[in-house]
């Protein structure tokens, strides 16, 4: 049952995407897992050449610092990449590199988890911003909803998950 070169491409993908959406959304345990079940497919993809898969791993550590960077600037200055790649450029074996990308994974992830009130799925950052432009007007959860076009329960449970306070006392409240 050999993968294919394309179903091959589209894992790495996907695995790529699931680690930078786990490191915004400040889920270290989520990371680890999928990091490490992408290594061994990385490596499968790119045929064990170690030089390959530490070009994937590098560039998945700038855009994870640079998302980063973006929700605390204070975070992975551009700076820090010329070191990271050099630290890259020294391990030796796959093995030697899990965890010292995991590490640098591990230190996006805190940013995220120290600035988390600030960060918000783009569907609650657009009922976010339609509630502060119709705070005179009767706001229902059906009309958030209909808004990002999501099922009122579910928009009810991310909301709660995301901002830690249930839909109608934010719009209460303010």
């Amino acid at each position: 049952n050999k993968k294919t070169f394309s179903d091959l491409q589209s894992a790495v993908c996907e695995k790529y995407k699931d680690l930078i959406s786990l490191v915004k959304s400040g889920d270290l345990p989520g990371v680890t897992n999928v990091f490490n079940s992408a290594l061994p497919l990385f490596s499968e993809f790119y045929g064990g050449d170690l030089p390959c898969i530490k070009n994937i791993l590098f560039e998945l550590l700038v855009n994870a610092r640079i998302a980063a960077h973006e929700a605390d600037n204070s975070f992975a200055a551009p700076g820090a990449f010329p070191s990271t790649f050099s630290a890259i450029s020294e391990i030796k074996s796959l093995e030697m590199l899990r965890p010292y990308i995991l590490s640098c994974l591990a230190g996006c992830v805190q940013v995220f988890l120290n600035n988390q009130h600030f960060v918000y799925s783009p569907q609650i950052e657009k009922i976010r911003a339609y509630i502060n432009e119709h705070l005179a007007e009767n706001i229902s959860l059906e009309d958030a909803a209909e808004i990002v076009k999501m099922h009122p329960v579910y928009v009810s449970k991310l909301f709660k998950t995301e901002t830690g306070e249930n839909f109608t006392d934010f719009v209460t409240g303010l």
